[in-house]
Order: structure tokens, then C-alpha cells, then sequence
């Protein structure tokens, strides 16, 4: 990209268990090394020790001449600091930056409507190059899955019950008891010890271990791309507090799964009702088990739906749209500093 367009970022800097003050110090030194950057890319902490190493980076670093570029991971950021005493710091910090980047579509609107005097823009995340399939790979697995009598689940995400496990191993009880022909993969580390027992226990009380398979984490993406190309359905039943947009949902609707999810954080943008999956109550293995009941026995409507999933993923979510978006930004902001610069 050369070093025009070269990018200084807090991530490059460890020590994050030292105390916010020393970190804040050592970003800011690393930004005022920097000077032949023309973007900061900074991400914007919701917790109070997070919160004020921002500050401090701000107050040391150096940003007022570079561009700098605020990224918001975290789902509930926005509504947290809304209704908290720093929103009025963190809207004053939102000023400061040049661009404010979420990574959902919904987020984006909230943040708008909180720092409405700063640039808000939504850029998805990407998937790794290992796990992305190609359109005709995707094409020959849903006429797989057609023509398969049993409906494959999988569940990709830490294994603690606000993710939503906990409802698909109940709904996956009462498919068994329904003798729907259902079987799930969970794919992920247990949140506990005690998570993994319980979990395990249920699974022997509800006789439903022949259908049921955890896998642990898998760091291996051809691995992980093997449990998606062999699977129909994407579940994440989530009223996890920090949800955002799960990578999990992303890799799902790049493999041309039918999503299944609760209408939480930035779930919703890419489990579109009818479009992409179906949206499901959270809390509500009930309902969720009835969702599945209807996929399972409506083969056209799962194969719509995995193509509109995979459609959606090529227009909105995959690597190369996000690249443009990225190279966009870059040049926009590089430029202008570069104008600001030569006036000067």
C-alpha cells in the first residue's frame, strides 16, 4: 500500500494487562513514531479504564495532524454509553475523530444518531481467504443438501448460554421427540468447566448423543470449512450483551447455509427474515424447534433461502466489497491530509 497509505494502530502495542495510563503512554510514543502515517486507526473502548487510555491517547498521540479513523466493535457500545455517565465524554471523543467505522449496519444508524456531527460509515468484516467459498462450490452444496434426508446444524461461537447453545441442544430435544431428522455440530471453546458438564449431562438425560457432536474449537480454517461445506442450517440464537455481527453468521452466509438467529445486536442485518433465514425469539427453544421443523420439511424453502443468504453475502459481506470500501476510505482521508498539507 506504501507509506502514504500505511496505518499506525493500537493493536500493534502489547501490555494490554498494564494499567490504562502506561498503555495509553506506549500508544501514544507508537503514534508519534509514526509520522510519516497519515491515519490512526484507533478502536473505541466502552469500559471506564478503556475509555480514558482513549483519552489519554488523544491528549499524547499526536492526532491533530493525522486523519484518524474510530472503529466500534462492540454491539451495545453506542446504547451502553447513551445511558451511562460517559456518553458525554465518549460523544466529545467521537468529535475528535475524523471517521467513525462500525462493523453492522444497525450500529451504524445508532452511532449516527448519537454523534451526528461526525462521519459514520459501516465496513463488515471479512472472513479468512481459507474459509471462503466459490459461487459454483456453494451452488453444488445446496443441490446436495436437497437431495439429503436429514436437516444438518451447525452452531460456531463460544459455548456459553447467553450465544443461544443451550436453546438448540433443547430444540434439538424436541426434534428428537418429534423424530424430525435433525442432527447439530457445536463448533467452539466451553465458557466453563461447569458449561461443558452441564451441556454434556443434558445431552445423555435427553437420549439425543446420536445427534448431538461438540468438536471444541477448531484453529484449523480448511477444518472448519469442511463442518460448513457439509452443513445446512447456521444457528445463533444469541442475547449475548456484546453481540455486534458474529463472524460466524458471515462464514455461514458464505457457505450458503439458511441463517437462523434472534434479531439482537447486528444479527438482524444479515438474518433477514425470509431473505437470508428466519428469525427466532430468543430464549424460545419452542419456537426455534418449530423453525426447524418447517426447514426440515420444505426443501425448496431451505434451498431459497441458502441462495439468498449466499446472494446476500456476495453483495454486502464478502472480502472484495469491504477491500473497496477500505481502499476508499484510505485514499479519501490520505488525500485529504495530503491537500491540507500542501495549502499549509
Amino acid at each position: 500500500m506504501g507509506k502514504e497509505h500505511a496505518a499506525a494502530t493500537t493493536e500493534e502495542v502489547t501490555g494490554l494487562r498494564r494499567s490504562s495510563a502506561f498503555c495509553a503512554l506506549e500508544y501514544a510514543n507508537a503514534i508519534r513514531r509514526s509520522r510519516n502515517t497519515c491515519i490512526i486507526y484507533a478502536n473505541i473502548s466502552a469500559s471506564v479504564k478503556g475509555h480514558a487510555r482513549d483519552w489519554l491517547v488523544y491528549a499524547l498521540g499526536g492526532w491533530s495532524d493525522r486523519k484518524v479513523i474510530a472503529v466500534v466493535h462492540n454491539g451495545d457500545l453506542v446504547d451502553r454509553l447513551e445511558n451511562s455517565s460517559l456518553g458525554r465524554t465518549w460523544r466529545m471523543l467521537c468529535r475528535q475523530v475524523d471517521l467513525v467505522v462500525t462493523v453492522s449496519p444497525s450500529l451504524a444508524r445508532r452511532a449516527e444518531r448519537t454523534v451526528p456531527d461526525t462521519d459514520v460509515v459501516f465496513v463488515p468484516n471479512v472472513i479468512d481467504a481459507e474459509i471462503e467459498f466459490t459461487r459454483q462450490r456453494v451452488k453444488r452444496a445446496i443441490r446436495r443438501r436437497v437431495r439429503r434426508k436429514e436437516l444438518r446444524l451447525v452452531f460456531v461461537g463460544c459455548l456459553m448460554k447467553p450465544k443461544g447453545y443451550a436453546d438448540v441442544l433443547a430444540a434439538v430435544g424436541i426434534a428428537r421427540e418429534r423424530d424430525l431428522p435433525v442432527s447439530a455440530v457445536f463448533v467452539g471453546r466451553w465458557a466453563s468447566e461447569a458449561e461443558c458438564s452441564e451441556a454434556e449431562a443434558f445431552v445423555r438425560r435427553r437420549g439425543i448423543g446420536s445427534r448431538v457432536k461438540f468438536v471444541g474449537e477448531v484453529s484449523c480454517r480448511k477444518v472448519l470449512r469442511s463442518i460448513l461445506g457439509n452443513s445446512d442450517v447456521m444457528l445463533l440464537p444469541s442475547y449475548y450483551r456484546h453481540e455486534a455481527m458474529p463472524m460466524s453468521l458471515v462464514e455461514g452466509a458464505n457457505a450458503g447455509l439458511v441463517l437462523v438467529g434472534t434479531d439482537h445486536g447486528g444479527i438482524g442485518d444479515l438474518v433477514r427474515d425470509g431473505v437470508t433465514g428466519r428469525l427466532v425469539p430468543a430464549r424460545d427453544p419452542e419456537y426455534l424447534a418449530r423453525t426447524l421443523e418447517l426447514l426440515a420439511q420444505d426443501e425448496k424453502e431451505c434451498e431459497r433461502l441458502s441462495i439468498g443468504a449466499r446472494a446476500e453475502y456476495e453483495e454486502i459481506w464478502s472480502r472484495d466489497n469491504a477491500a473497496k470500501q477500505w481502499m476508499a476510505i484510505v485514499k479519501r482521508y490520505c488525500c485529504d491530509r495530503s491537500s491540507s498539507t500542501s495549502a499549509g
